[in-house]
């Protein structure tokens, strides 16, 4: 919402009412997830439902359109011949590819679907409209994208730590229970063995 206005009245002269772009925007993001959604129900009940490379894949599939309704997006708030239209939108979208990180990142193929389609049209726009700061700004945004994708490596290896680290800790956690219910069943049974003894001592004394 902030990038239509922004980007609409640094360009000075706008081509377009002011919320065209966005009306259209919110469409698609509305058709996309409806799509999103009715791809997922679909597959709930299928085939292979515990497939973890279907989920990959599916996965992957709901981040590229999620991707492509930013990049589409980039389409229509791009502003030619306003840089500074042009740079506030780049840093919109590099802000949205780092927030899209957290979400997407374990899983590489997912995220990087994602950044493609959406940084994709913005850094082709940029590369048409010319010039050392469009140029630079591009440049600027493949070199983030590069980054963070890079970084996709980490995230699993810190999740599946985190879910070893948790199973470790739910193990330890029933090895004690199971442990402190021997322990308890030990103590009462010399308890008893030694109320037996007692017993039998006293009658035999008697």
């Amino acid at each position: 919402m902030l990038c239509v206005p922004a980007t609409l009245l640094a360009g000075n002269t706008p081509r377009a009412p002011p919320f065209t772009p966005l009306l259209i925007q919110i469409a698609v993001v509305i058709a996309a997830e409806q799509l999103t959604t009715a791809y997922r129900k679909r597959h709930t009940q299928g085939e292979h439902p515990d497939d973890p490379g279907y989920w990959a894949r599916s996965y992957t599939f709901v981040s590229a359109i999620a991707g492509a309704t930013w990049g589409l997006g980039a389409m229509f708030w791009f502003v030619w011949g306003s840089f500074p239209a042009q740079a506030y939108l780049a840093l919109a979208f590099l802000g949205m590819t780092a927030t899209e990180f957290i979400a997407r990142s374990a899983h590489r193929p997912a995220f990087a679907a994602h950044t493609l389609f959406s940084l994709g049209p913005l850094v082709l726009l940029l590369a048409l409209q010319g010039g050392i700061y469009a140029a630079m700004t591009g440049i600027l945004v493949i070199l983030f994208a590069a980054v963070l994708i890079s970084y996709c490596n980490w995230m699993p290896r810190l999740l599946d730590e985190s879910v070893s680290l948790r199973n470790e800790n739910s193990d330890l956690v029933v090895r004690l229970q199971r442990e402190k219910t021997k322990a308890i069943a030990a103590r009462d049974s010399a308890k008893a063995s030694e109320l037996a003894k007692s017993y039998f001592i006293a009658n035999i004394s008697h």
